[in-house]
This record gives structure tokens, sequence and C-alpha cells, in this order.
């Protein structure tokens, strides 16, 4: 008795995250299959058709069981294909399982989508030549593997556990950077390595760039501990430096002290010889505090003041001017300048002395005074009156300004004007303004 067969057919079984085809066997035999002889041959072929069953599921719905992947809801360990993605949509990888464990082909991409890497496994373990990529497409590294783990991955990011054979690597320029021959992961014979320029920076054995290696620490090690020692050297230069630069400041300070204390001794000795007329003795002790502190301006001031008593103009003027070289901001020293500069009928420099002291002082009455006198002596009347009003405003009970001002009134043609300031000099005191006016019939 004849049956008839129903044609062959692939039908696609959809279930969520898995793709499923199923090839469903049929035997045509001219539109008739002989229903019992061929019955075991239909049995034969409907057994094989089954076993081509194929599935690729999504990765992260298989479930791991101390190693071994199994699909949803089954006993059995997967077999199959899986894949990845990664969140911007990028394939992440593609393989295949037998038996829950990765057998077979399989490829990684990088989320730019270039490959990254591709090989074989076999039972769990990278088996057979795998390529490596750079980012760019260019290729990183290529070579065997005989069970390898996939650890140890080094400094290329590719694994060395299982290496075997030859592997030949590549810099990111595609210049070749090495070729190196492994046993078991392990180097064996010679090996060469290039940079990145190309050239030529190493060939030779394990055990050579172990010694190597070795060599460059220990020179390492002995330059740190040159180093060290060296840091330690110039730690206690410096130590001992600062201790000996704090004693000999102590000393300095000491010594600066005593020697101040000595030089003041010698300028008091000069004052009181001043005070007694010994000019030429006071400038000896002046001298003589001065080589024990040449900064003491006050000692070169009272220098000049003994050259100016004695009439040597120009040696006082030089101790002025360095007496207010060390210290400017002494207003007696500029005021003493002026009246040897005067002295000498330099108005010009002495009026600017006189300015100095006035910057340094705006109520310096003196100095507006002196100011008066010096354009005095050159005729200027009107300027000196400005001076000495000046004088006045800032010293209201000013005798001499008064006097000196009526002197340059009386000068200037204008004798009541003189007699009126000669009369406010002698309230305050002028006395000899005030013999003037008595001898010519004046009060006041």
């Amino acid at each position: 008795m004849f049956t008839p067969l129903l044609p062959i057919s692939r039908q696609k079984l959809l279930t969520q995250n898995t793709i499923k085809y199923v090839y469903l066997p049929i035997v045509e035999t001219l539109g008739l299959v002989v229903d019992l002889g061929m019955r075991r041959y239909i049995t034969l072929l409907l057994f094989v058709g089954f076993a081509w069953g194929q599935y690729k599921l999504d990765i992260n719905n298989l479930i791991d069981r101390d190693g071994v992947l199994y699909a949803p809801n089954k006993n059995k360990p997967f077999s199959g294909s899986v894949f990845d993605f990664y969140e911007n949509g990028t394939e992440r990888f593609n393989g295949r399982y037998r038996n829950g464990i990765k057998n077979g082909k399989w490829t990684w991409w990088n989320e730019d989508g270039g490959v990254d890497s591709t090989g074989r496994f076999k039972k769990g373990l990278k088996n057979g030549q795998w390529k490596y990529y750079y980012t760019n497409g260019i290729l990183k590294g290529k070579g065997q593997y005989r069970v390898g783990s996939g650890s140890s991955p080094g400094i290329t990011d590719i694994p060395s556990h299982g290496r075997h054979g030859e592997w030949t690597f590549w810099h990111e320029n595609a210049l070749k950077a090495s070729e190196i021959t492994y046993n078991e992961g392990e180097r064996v014979g010679i090996w060469i390595s290039w940079n990145d320029q190309g050239q030529k920076v190493w060939e030779g054995t394990l055990e050579d760039y172990n010694a190597q290696e070795a060599q460059l620490v220990a020179e390492a090690r002995l330059a740190e501990e040159k180093a060290v020692a060296e840091k330690e050297r110039k730690r206690k230069t410096a130590a001992d430096a600062k201790v000996k630069a704090a004693a000999d400041a102590k000393k300095a300070a000491a010594k600066k002290v005593r020697l101040e204390k000595e030089a003041r001794d010698w300028f008091n000795k000069g004052y009181d010889t001043v005070e007694n007329g010994e000019y030429n003795k006071a400038i000896l002790f002046y001298k003589k505090g001065i080589e024990l502190d040449p900064d003491y301006a006050y000692a070169y001031n009272n220098l000049g003041i003994a050259y100016k008593n004695l009439g040597n103009y120009t040696k006082a003027i030089e101790s002025y001017e360095k007496a207010t070289a060390l210290d400017p901001d002494n207003g007696y020293a500029y005021i003493n300048l002026g009246l040897a500069c005067s002295a000498q009928g330099n108005y010009t420099k002495a009026i600017e002395s006189y300015e100095k002291a006035i910057k340094l002082d705006r109520n310096y009455a003196d100095a507006y005074n002196n100011i008066g006198n010096a354009f005095y002596n050159q005729s200027d009347y009107i300027q000196a009156i400005e001076s000495y009003e000046k004088a006045i405003e800032v010293k209201p009970d000013y005798a001499l300004a008064f006097y000196n001002m009526g002197n340059a009134y009386f000068d200037h043609g204008k004798p009541k004007l003189r007699l009126s300031n000669y009369k406010k000099a002698a309230r305050l005191g002028h006395k000899t303004v005030q013999d003037w006016l008595k001898k010519n019939g004046h009060s006041w």
C-alpha cells in the first residue's frame, strides 16, 4: 500500500529572543512511499533532520550552571549560536556553543563595528589560529593557540596562555612589532622586535632578554641607591649650612650690636667736643664711629656740621650727601646740605635740598624760611616773600620769618611793609628787631 507524503518545507518558529529553524523531513519517491518496506528509512531521515535543528539566542538569556550554559526551561546544556549587542545597537560578538561551552568560530567587534578579534574554540578553550585588531582596523597580532584559557593578556591585551608556534605582532601604524615562537604559552628560541619606526631593537632568546633585564634592574637599583645617597648628602650639607648660617648670623648680630654701641660711644664723644668748640677733635671721634659702623647716617651728618663750623664746606657737603644717601628720610641732613650749598653760593642746589626736606614734612617751617633766604640772596624778592609767607602759614609765631620777610619787602621797595613785619617779629620776641625799633623810635 502506498501513502502520499507532504512536500519538503522549512518552518520558522519564533519565540521570545529565539529564532529556531526546524527542517521537516519529507521523502518523495515519485510522489509515493512504500508503507512498510521504507519505514525504517523514513525514521532515519526524521532523526537526522531533527538533529540539524539550529538555535540562535541572546547570550544574556542563557543560564550559567557551574560554567555550563543552558537555554531557559531546558535540562540539557545549550548547543547553538549566541550573540550580544552594545547599547548603541552594534553587534558585540557572535559565536557557537556545544554542550554548554564555547565551541567553533567566534568573532568579536568593537562599538564602531570594526572587528576586534576572531578565532575558534574547542571545548571552551582557544585552539587554532586567532587574529586580533586595533580599533583602526590594523592587524594587532596573529598566531595559533593550543588549549588557551584566554588569561594573561600582557601588554598587548592579547591572551598569552596557550600560544603555540609562531606569533606575529604589529604596531598600530601597521609596521611589524615582533616575531615570537611559543611552546604551550612559553617563549622559545630567538625572537625579534622592531620599534614603530621599523628599526630593529631586539633579537635574542628569552635567556638573553632576562639577563639584560636583570642587568638593567641592577643598574637601576644602583642608580637609585646613588640618588638616595646624593639626596641624603645634599640634605645633610644643607642642614649643616643652615646651622652654620644661624650661628654666623648670631655672631654677626652680636658683633653688630657691639660695634654699634662702640660707634655710639664715639658719636657721643664727638657731640660733646662740638659743644665745646673742639671741631677737629670732634671730626676724629665721628670718623672713629663711622669706622665701626659704616652705615651710621647721624655720624655723617654731625661730621658735616663739624666741617661746616671749621669753614670746610666742601667736606661738609660730602658728609651731608653721604648722610642723605644712607638715610633718605633724614630731613635735618637735607637742611644742613642746603645751608652748606648756600654758603658756597650754590643757591639752586640749596633750594633742591630744602624742597626734599619739605617732601618729607609739608609743615617744615625752617625749610620754607631757608628757601626764602636762598631766593633773597639771588635778589628774587617776590619768591622769597612767598616762601616766608609759607613758613609763617605753617608756624604763625615764627619771628625769624617775619624779620626776613620785612627785609625782603624793604629791598623790594616797600619800607612800610618792612616796618609792619618788624613789629610782628618784635611782638614775638625777636631781640634784634626790638633793639632796631627802639633805636629808630618805633614801638611795637
